[in-house]
């Protein structure tokens, strides 16, 4: 992700069990979930527009909302069995030949260490959104969920995009890099992106079909963007 600071961020543990003592999932948990997707091309502002957007639920809605990034879920991912440097590792790129051949002729349970973490970033995902009141920044959430009974589930789905040149001026600015450097960078970051959502989902988070609204970042700020998606999420319900 290219917000600065927020790339760094952790899971408040402490804030994380209070909202979970609130949503409970399963049996006794909430007869429909709401939950927000955002998804942005590399370069683009994401945790800025997300935080803008709960605090402004949070005015209005009868329980807390929540963001989760995709450092946070990765780190939830983490476990005995997986490092979080490593879910990182492998959420931000492409499974190599070896692991797709064994992902091919493997039972579940021998699935490669790719695969493995692919399935909990997934159910970690798929977990957050059945307690709902939650926003889903990156990690293939829009993909993972854009199919869930709306019957159940009500989700709100925005993409935030910009030209080239925009997001190589901001990462420019934002890491204090040289033109080339940033078109590398971006190149590279986007790549491995689209590399893990196609890998594991087969579907492109460039398609439009999975969003409700798509912003040009270049022409919108976050104030604004989090302001136009108050509104569908109050028609949504997620303001009381």
């Amino acid at each position: 992700m290219v917000d600065a600071k927020p790339d760094n961020h952790t899971l408040d543990l402490e804030g994380y069990r209070r909202w979970i003592a609130g949503h409970n999932a399963g049996p006794g948990g909430p007869e429909h979930s709401l939950f927000i997707t955002i998804s942005r091309q590399f370069g683009c502002e994401g945790y800025e527009i997300a935080r803008r957007l709960v605090e402004l639920i949070n005015q209005r809605a009868p329980s807390p909302w929540r963001v989760f990034t995709r450092p946070m879920i990765e780190q939830m991912a983490s476990g005995e069995h997986l490092a979080v440097d490593r879910v990182r590792e492998v959420s931000g790129g492409r499974r190599g030949l070896r692991e797709r051949f064994l992902d091919t002729l493997a039972p579940r349970a021998l699935q490669s260490p790719s695969s493995q973490v692919f399935a909990r970033i997934r159910d970690i995902i798929l977990d957050l959104v059945e307690r709902g009141d939650c926003v889903l920044l990156g990690g293939g959430a829009q993909i993972i969920t854009h199919r869930l009974d709306p019957r159940r589930f009500t989700g709100l789905h925005a993409r935030v995009v910009a030209g080239r040149a925009w997001r190589v001026e901001r990462i420019q600015a934002l890491y204090g890099l040289s033109g080339a450097e940033a078109e590398e960078t971006l190149e590279a970051r986007q790549g491995a992106r689209d590399a893990f959502i196609a890998d594991f989902t087969g579907l492109s988070a460039d398609d439009p079909e999975l969003y409700d609204v798509i912003f040009n970042n270049a022409r919108n700020t976050a104030a604004t963007m989090a302001d136009v998606l108050m509104v569908y999420a109050e028609k949504m319900g997620a303001a009381g």
